[in-house]
């Protein structure tokens, strides 16, 4: 099963080890996490109501681990 793991957290380094630690469950899960993961600050970037950002790195992140879980799935069809 493709995962794609985003973690959000107050700080960088809580969002990296919040990351690690995702992926490393998502593996004892038996589940194929994307190459790229998603790390959200908190502290620096602010989401709207509807769930949209002026951050044009984190959306564009976010966007490419969302692509990569949809290739991968495709892929595990087959």
């Amino acid at each position: 099963m493709a995962v794609g793991c985003i973690s959000v957290a107050y700080g960088w380094q809580a969002t990296a080890t919040t990351l690690l630690q995702t992926r490393v469950v998502a593996h004892a899960l038996r589940a194929w996490p994307t190459p790229l993961g998603a790390t959200v600050n908190a502290s620096i970037t602010k989401f709207s109501a509807d769930g949209t950002t002026d951050d044009e790195s984190v959306r564009t992140t976010l966007e490419t681990v969302g692509r990569q879980v949809e290739q991968f799935a495709t892929w595990s069809r087959k």
